[in-house]
């Protein structure tokens, strides 16, 4: 074989080899990023789980608390929307 074609088919090895090494790479990182994001959906889960009764009870009366306040908004524009059409 021609020193040549011997040349050319190694060239076409490692082109083939850093194509699979880089395939690798993105694979892998793309991995990481998946663990990255399984482990902090993990931590914001231990994060929100109430710890006992009381602070359930606490985050229940917030959260009741905040949808009054947006209940309490809504009710204010929808009525100053009716004032506006009558006007």
């Amino acid at each position: 074989m021609p020193m040549t074609k011997i040349a050319n088919k190694a060239k076409k090895t490692k082109n083939a080899n850093k194509a699979k090494n880089t395939k690798n790479a993105n694979k892998a990182k793309i991995m990481n990023v998946r663990l990255k994001l399984a482990e902090l959906q993990k931590s914001r889960k231990r994060r929100l789980l109430p710890i006992d009764e009381s602070s359930e009870m606490v985050e229940q009366q917030h959260r009741t608390e905040v949808y009054c306040v947006i209940n309490r908004n809504m009710s204010s524009r929808i009525f100053q929307l009716e004032l506006e059409k009558k006007n």
